[in-house]
């Protein structure tokens, strides 16, 4: 789909999104982000990147008109607001289409899954406040979808689509694309909006990427793995050893079904058990090391094989040893060339 450039307002939807503004006495919040959308060609373009019959979560609904149109082409559609002050708005738009269900919540806190009910094909739709971008990217990345539909402020959409040697490039850059195929279909002036924002926004749409695609390469490998467990705060050294053990691992049974990946590792382990066996027998395992160095005969190779390839990052001690949720642009960029 070509990048398209929708400049104005419509008057009629302008009209639309006043009214009900009016009928509640709302004024928008625009410190959390409230700008709604008055570019007819941007609404029918969002409701267009929704696949007929699809579960829809929609965050940010506001005044609902934008959850009309989506409507019109899921067959279940779960909004989210944070604000209750559109709450009459919104309840009257439940009464008149039984497909649309209303949730009153922070979207960060909100449990998706139980939204999307294990449907993989679900499809997210959301207005995002620069504030909460990456922590929504962070909520969504692991998630099973079909799409994620971003109306954002153009600075993050160029973010999010970022080459390493654009001055844009940053966790966000890395976080996106480990995950998503990312793709901008239109830019948005920013008299596109009521209230009018100070910056141009974008749509961004994302596609998740094919898991074994990711796990097939070891830069997307390692930083998939590293963003998956960053809440935990373990620093980068145990992060990437832990990355590099899994993509190890997960190489040897690479290109195979699960039921033969699931042979395989039964064999390597009667293998690695009959070795560990044989070197018991011959007295060469003392299980009274408390340092646990034999005990760990199963990941011996793999972790001896993991620790050389972060000796050869060529990355300060210092930097390893921060978490990797604390690392600034400067030491990603470095990390991130490091791994090739």
């Amino acid at each position: 789909m070509a990048k398209q450039e929708l400049r104005g307002y419509s008057p009629t939807l302008l009209e639309d999104v006043q009214r009900r503004l009016t009928e509640v006495d709302v004024s928008p919040n625009e410190g959390i982000g409230q700008h709604f959308l008055v570019n007819q060609e941007a609404v029918d373009l969002l409701a267009q990147t929704v696949n007929q019959g699809a579960t829809v979560i929609e965050v940010g609904c506001g005044v609902g008109h934008v959850t009309e149109r989506l409507a019109e082409r899921a067959s279940r559609l779960h909004g989210i607001e944070i604000d209750r002050r559109y709450h009459p708005l919104l309840e009257k738009i439940m009464s008149a289409r039984s497909n649309v269900f209303i949730t009153y919540a922070d979207a960060l806190k909100t449990d998706f899954n139980r939204m999307l009910k294990d449907d993989n094909e679900g499809q997210i739709v959301a207005s995002l406040p620069y504030h909460i971008t990456e922590p929504f990217m962070h909520k969504v990345s692991p998630l099973k979808l079909a799409s994620v539909s971003l109306v954002m402020g153009r600075r993050y959409a160029d973010s999010i689509a970022a080459s390493f040697n654009s001055g844009d490039f940053g966790r966000l850059s890395i976080l996106t694309t480990t995950f998503f195929d990312v793709e901008t279909l239109a830019t948005i002036q920013r008299d596109g909006f009521f209230p009018i924002p100070r910056t141009d926004s974008a749509i961004v749409q994302l596609r998740p990427r094919d898991v074994r695609e990711v796990g097939s390469n070891r830069k997307d490998a390692i930083f998939r793995h590293l963003f998956l467990t960053s809440r935990q705060n373990t620093t980068l050294r145990k992060g990437l050893k832990e990355g590099f053990d899994a993509f190890e691992q997960s190489r040897d049974g690479m290109g195979l079904s699960k039921e033969q990946r699931n042979r395989k590792s039964r064999s390597n382990t009667r293998l690695r058990l009959k070795s560990i066996v044989d070197s018991m027998n011959r007295g060469e395992i003392d299980f009274s090391d408390r340092g646990g160095r034999d005990r760990g005969a199963f990941s011996k190779d793999i972790s001896a094989v993991s620790r050389n390839a972060i000796g050869k990052l060529d990355i300060p001690h210092s930097v390893l040893d921060k978490p990797f949720s604390l690392l600034n642009n400067s030491e990603l960029r470095m990390l991130y060339k490091s791994l090739g």
